[in-house]
């Protein structure tokens, strides 16, 4: 089980605002990137009530069935507050997945209207880079420190219900079921189809074929920011 007794403690010793932060959608070939930023301010803890006990649920997004996620997601909307922030297919084709990523991170904190002074991230690689506060990453964050879970948990439920409305408008590659990911599944779809306007052409299944941005399928709904 994870608890928050990490981010407690740092905030009980330094008095300062932190938020937690994690991306979903690193790896797949089609949609977006997504980053959640979870608050963990002075009223963090007065929202965490006692007897209310689905804080002990909390994991990395990964190890969660839809079912668990979506549970607490509503847990999380319910008692914390935080933002998701997103980059689209087209910005990581022309920036690359990182600034993507970064792009997609500073919208969460924009979108979240806080001026932490302390930054939690998973993996090794900053995401924000500000001179303004003091970000910290950390490998496997998101199954070792709470609030970096929460934040895994939004990003996750709020791309998973894009790619399932993408589905209703490219209901041929099945997005509803693969989120964009690589499967194999979705590379059958592709070499049936062609692309479509939420594949990224930079990423390998999809540039490997030859496939130009003038060839693919257009539709409405694309997310071009």
């Amino acid at each position: 089980m994870i608890n928050f007794r990490i981010e407690k403690r740092l905030g009980k010793n330094t008095g300062k605002t932190i938020v937690a932060m994690d991306e979903v959608g690193r790896g797949p070939i089609a949609g977006p990137v997504a980053v959640g930023a979870v608050l963990l301010d002075s009223s963090f803890y007065a929202k965490i009530k006692k007897k209310d006990q689905w804080w002990k649920l909390v994991d990395d997004s990964k190890k969660l069935s839809p079912k668990s996620r979506k549970k607490l997601f509503n847990s999380i909307k319910k008692n914390l507050t935080f933002e998701v922030g997103m980059a689209s297919q087209n910005i990581i084709d022309k920036y690359g997945i990182i600034k993507a990523i970064r792009l997609a991170a500073k919208r969460a904190l924009r979108n979240l209207k806080a001026k932490p002074e302390i930054i939690l991230v998973d993996g090794y690689r900053k995401f924000v880079g500000s001179k303004n506060c003091s970000e910290r990453t950390i490998v496997k964050g998101d199954s070792r420190i709470w609030g970096i879970a929460c934040a895994s948990i939004a990003a996750k439920v709020i791309r998973d219900d894009y790619m399932r409305k993408a589905s209703e408008l490219f209901p041929q590659y099945h997005f509803h079921r693969h989120k964009g990911y690589g499967t194999a599944l979705h590379i059958k779809c592709l070499k049936r189809y062609g692309p479509c306007s939420l594949h990224r052409f930079s990423f390998a299944p999809v540039k490997n074929r030859g496939f130009r941005k003038s060839s693919f399928q257009t539709k409405r709904g694309n997310a071009s920011n």
